[in-house]
């Protein structure tokens, strides 16, 4: 689940444990909010967390060749 979807769950149990206020039989709406606002949150966190870690990778196209560069790797970045 990527962010948007996080904050989407996260919207949704915030509405289902703090705005609703009918009953259904054999179901706590507000338990079931506040374990949905959770997870979101939780799903959030670690989202963060993984595209903090990620590593990005540049890559230079020309014909005949292509280069792939680490954020510290500048030996290939010399004049033509």
């Amino acid at each position: 689940m990527g962010i948007g979807p996080s904050f989407v769950t996260m919207t949704i149990g915030a509405l289902l444990a703090f705005a609703v206020t009918g009953h259904v039989d054999g179901l706590n709406i507000r338990a079931a909010g506040v374990i949905l606002l959770l997870a979101g949150a939780i799903a959030v966190t670690y989202n963060i967390k993984v595209m903090r870690t990620r590593r990005r990778t540049d890559i230079i196209a020309e014909p005949g060749h292509t280069t792939y560069l680490e954020p510290s790797d500048t030996s290939e970045l010399r004049p033509h």
